[in-house]
C-alpha cells in the first residue's frame, strides 16, 4: 500500500470496521435492554410475521379462557336458582299429596292450596328474575335457537373461546329450559292457547291439542278461548307460519265444528256467513243456529280482547263455498280450505285449514251448535305451526296465571303426576347445565395448555437469548475497543510522511 497525502486508506478501512462493530454493539444493547430478539422487522422479517400471528392467537385464547370461566359462573348462577326451585317443587308435591287425602275438609284444603300457590308464585319469581349480567336465564328465553344476528336478548348462549369461528373448534351453545310454571307444565295459563302448547324450541315448531272441549262453555280452562253462545274464539298471532288447523266432532250427535277465520279488524276470510237469516243442516246460518250475526260476534270478541277495538264485521271476502280455495288478503295467505261448508253429524269428519303465514293477528272461531246443546258442541282440534322470532316475543310475554289448583281432592290427585313431570323437566335442565359446566371446565384446561405452549413457541421466536446475546455484546465491545485503538494508530500514519518531508 502506497504512502499518500490525499487519502489515509488504512484509517478509512478501520473506521468502516469500527462502525460495523459499533452497530453490532448497539444491536446487542437493544436486544438486551428490550429482551426481544425480534424487536423490529429488520431483525427477522419472517419471524416477526409468525410472531404477531401467534401473539394474536395467544391473546384470543386467553380471552376465550375468560369467556369460558364467565360461562361457568353463569351456569352456576342458574343451577343455584334451580336448586331452590327444586325445593319448592318438592314442597308442592308434599302439599298436593296432603290435599289429595280425604281427612281434610274444604276449608283446610283451601289453606293447603294457598301455600301451594305461594310456592308456585315463588318459582315464577325465581325463573323470571334470575339473570347474569342482565341476561335472563330461566324464563324460557334461552331455550330458543339464536344466531346472534339480532339485538334481542334471547336465544341459546353461544360461548366463544377459540381463535376462529369453526363450530367444531371455537364455540358451542348452551341452552336453558323454561323453569317457570309455564315451562314446568304447572301453569293455569294467561288466556293464550299457546301457553299450553307443546313447543319444540330447537326446530321452532308447536303442536296444540284440544281433545274434547265444549264450545262456549266457560270452564276456566287454559286454552285461551272465549266462550260465546256455543263458539270459542282463538287468536293466531303474528309469527306463526305453515299453520294447519284440524277440527272434528268427538261425540255422537255433535255437528262437525267449523273453523271461521277473521282478521282482527272484523273481515271474514273463511267459513259460513253468520249473517244468514236462518240455517239448516244443509245451509247453516246465524253461526250454527245460535242467533249470532257477524257484527255480534265481533262485538262480543271486543269484550275478550280478541278483535281490535272498534272492529266492524266485514264478510265480503268469504271463502267457504267449496273446498280447496285460497286467498292472500287480510294479514294471511290461506292455501287450503277442506270441507269448509259441510256439516256432518257424529264423531270424526275432520275439517282442515292450512295457512302459509300470518302477517297480522287473526281470529278464528270454532263451535258447533248452541250454548244450550252441550252434546252438539263437543269438538277436538289440533293446531300445528312453525314460528319465527316475532312469535317468540308473544310466547315470552305475559305472566303464567299462577299454579294449577289443588283445592279439591280430585284436583290434588291430578296434580301429583304433573308435579312429577315438572321435577323431571327441571332435572333435565339441571343435568344439561351440569354436563355443560364439566365440558367448560375441560375446555378451560385445554385452552390453558394450548395458550401456554403457544406462548413458549412465540418466546423462542421473539425473546432474546440473554446468555448468547451477552457473549455477542462482549465480543462486539472488545472488537469496538480494538478497532478504536487501531483507528488511532492509522490516523497517526501520515506523521511518517511529515517526517520524510522534514529531512
Amino acid at each position: 500500500m502506497s504512502l499518500t497525502v490525499s487519502h489515509n486508506m488504512m484509517a478509512a478501512r478501520n473506521a468502516r470496521i469500527l462502525n460495523s462493530h459499533y452497530r453490532k454493539l448497539g444491536d446487542s444493547l437493544r436486544h438486551l435492554s428490550s429482551g426481544l430478539r425480534v424487536e423490529r422487522a429488520a431483525d427477522d422479517a419472517a419471524g416477526l410475521a409468525i410472531r404477531e400471528l401467534m401473539r394474536s392467537d395467544i391473546a384470543t385464547l386467553n380471552q376465550g379462557i375468560r369467556n369460558a370461566n364467565d360461562a361457568i359462573s353463569l351456569i352456576q348462577t342458574a343451577d343455584g336458582a334451580l336448586a331452590v326451585i327444586d325445593e319448592k317443587l318438592i314442597r308442592m308435591k308434599e302439599l298436593a299429596e296432603q290435599a289429595a287425602t280425604g281427612t281434610y275438609d274444604s276449608t283446610q284444603r283451601e289453606i293447603i292450596s294457598r301455600e301451594f300457590q305461594t310456592m308456585g308464585a315463588e318459582i315464577d319469581r325465581i325463573a323470571f328474575s334470575t339473570d347474569f349480567n342482565g341476561i335472563k336465564l330461566l324464563d324460557g328465553s334461552r331455550a330458543f335457537p339464536h344466531d346472534g344476528t339480532g339485538l334481542d336478548s334471547w336465544g341459546r348462549l353461544k360461548i366463544h373461546f377459540g381463535t376462529g369461528n369453526d363450530s367444531a373448534e371455537d364455540y358451542y351453545y348452551i341452552s336453558m329450559g323454561d323453569a317457570s310454571l309455564r315451562g314446568l307444565g304447572l301453569a293455569v295459563g294467561n288466556g293464550r292457547w299457546w301457553d299450553t302448547a307443546v313447543i319444540d324450541y330447537e326446530n321452532k315448531k308447536l303442536i296444540y291439542d284440544v281433545s274434547s272441549a265444549v264450545a262456549g262453555l266457560d270452564d276456566g280452562s287454559p286454552m285461551g278461548a272465549a266462550g260465546l253462545n256455543g263458539i270459542d274464539l282463538y287468536t293466531l298471532p303474528i309469527g306463526l307460519n305453515n299453520i294447519k288447523i284440524t277440527s272434528g266432532a268427538t261425540a255422537n250427535g255433535a255437528h262437525k265444528p267449523h273453523v271461521n277465520l277473521f282478521t282482527n279488524t272484523g273481515q271474514q276470510l273463511t267459513g259460513v256467513n253468520p249473517d244468514l237469516d236462518r240455517g239448516t243442516t244443509a245451509t247453516p246460518g246465524n253461526m250454527w243456529w245460535n242467533g249470532l250475526s257477524g257484527q255480534a260476534i265481533v262485538d262480543s270478541g271486543i269484550k275478550n280482547g280478541i278483535f281490535s277495538p272498534g272492529a266492524v264485521y266485514d264478510g265480503s271476502s268469504i271463502i267457504g263455498d267449496q273446498a280447496g280455495q285460497s286467498i292472500n288478503a287480510g294479514g294471511a295467505t290461506i292455501t287450503t280450505v277442506t270441507e269448509q261448508n259441510e256439516i256432518k253429524s257424529g264423531a270424526g269428519n275432520d275439517e282442515v285449514i292450512t295457512i302459509d303465514t300470518v302477517t297480522n293477528d287473526l281470529v278464528f272461531l270454532i263451535g258447533g251448535h248452541s250454548a244450550g246443546s252441550v252434546v252438539c258442541n263437543h269438538y277436538k282440534m289440533r293446531i300445528e305451526a312453525d314460528f319465527d322470532d316475532r312469535f317468540i316475543k308473544n310466547l315470552m310475554g305475559g305472566d303464567t296465571g299462577g299454579a294449577i289448583p289443588i283445592n279439591t281432592q280430585q284436583l290434588a290427585q291430578q296434580a301429583l303426576p304433573r308435579i312429577d313431570k315438572a321435577i323431571v323437566r327441571k332435572d333435565n335442565v339441571r343435568a344439561h347445565l351440569g354436563a355443560m359446566q364439566n365440558r367448560l371446565e375441560n375446555t378451560v384446561t385445554n385452552l390453558e395448555i394450548q395458550a401456554e405452549n403457544m406462548q413458549a413457541s412465540e418466546s423462542r421466536i421473539s425473546d432474546t437469548d440473554v446468555a448468547g446475546e451477552m457473549t455477542n455484546f462482549t465480543r462486539n465491545q472488545v472488537l469496538t475497543h480494538t478497532a478504536t485503538a487501531m483507528l488511532a494508530q492509522a490516523n497517526s500514519l501520515p506523521d511518517l510522511l511529515a517526517g520524510l518531508l522534514n529531512k
